[in-house]
């Protein structure tokens, strides 16, 4: 009977003695020296994804090899976009996303919805460089010759489906102010009709072209139907 005691007490050492091995000694000695917790996704991400906290996972790595930039809290990556690809062993850093969906609409289209690109001359300093993909906005012409208004200005409301640069780029949302380099150059706009048509080819041809910003979510919304 002490012979069986001893062989419990010697077991419950040993078990002891291995969940320290297993759960503090080996994780402290596989853990790099001045190691810090980084954030990086646990599956390949798509551009223009919503991230969500389960697409993330948090990695121990040398601090000497973390660049400065990059996220370690997931508050600041759970629902954004990707603007890019993410993969696994990518670090995550702020110009990688964005918080609003970049990826144009311009293949939604539903049966006999159009869409036509427009090219203000002043675009660059207009409100549409702070348009977003799913405003609403209305078109106004200006004759410079006869010094008046095209007819047709504000008539109709337009959804915004894609905004590019001089590269058909989508630019949407970009932070114009520190990306100076990707400027929109053209706002592309659902049409419903060939008179819609037929107005916007004679302002982009004959007028000085204005975008007037109407309304964004709910209240573009209210505007289109």
């Amino acid at each position: 009977m002490k012979i069986l005691k001893n062989k419990i007490v010697v077991a419950a050492i040993c078990f002891v003695v291995a969940g320290l091995i297993a759960f503090i000694i080996v994780p402290s000695q596989k853990k790099p020296d001045g190691a810090v917790e980084v954030i990086k996704v646990s599956e390949n991400i798509l551009a223009n994804t919503k991230i969500t906290e389960d697409m993330l996972k948090e990695v121990a790595v040398s601090s000497d090899s973390v660049p400065d930039t990059a996220l370690k809290d997931k508050k600041d990556i759970v629902g954004k976009y990707a603007k890019v690809n993410l993969y696994t062993e990518d670090f995550i850093v702020d110009e990688k996303l964005s918080s609003i969906n970049m990826e144009n609409k311009l293949y939604d289209l539903e049966e006999g919805e159009k869409a036509i690109s427009i090219t203000p001359k002043t675009l660059s300093k207009s409100v549409s460089g702070n348009l977003l993909i799913g405003d609403v906005v209305q078109i106004y012409g200006y004759d410079t010759q006869n010094k008046q208004m095209n007819p047709n200005s504000g008539k109709w409301y337009f959804e915004v489906v894609a905004i590019d640069n001089s590269k058909s780029e989508n630019v949407s949302g970009a932070d114009l102010e520190s990306t100076s380099d990707i400027v929109p150059a053209a706002i592309t706009i659902k049409v419903n009709s060939d008179e819609q048509i037929q107005s916007i080819v004679e302002m982009e041809m004959n007028n000085d072209i204005q975008v007037v910003f109407a309304g964004r979510g709910e209240t573009a919304k209210k505007l289109l139907y």
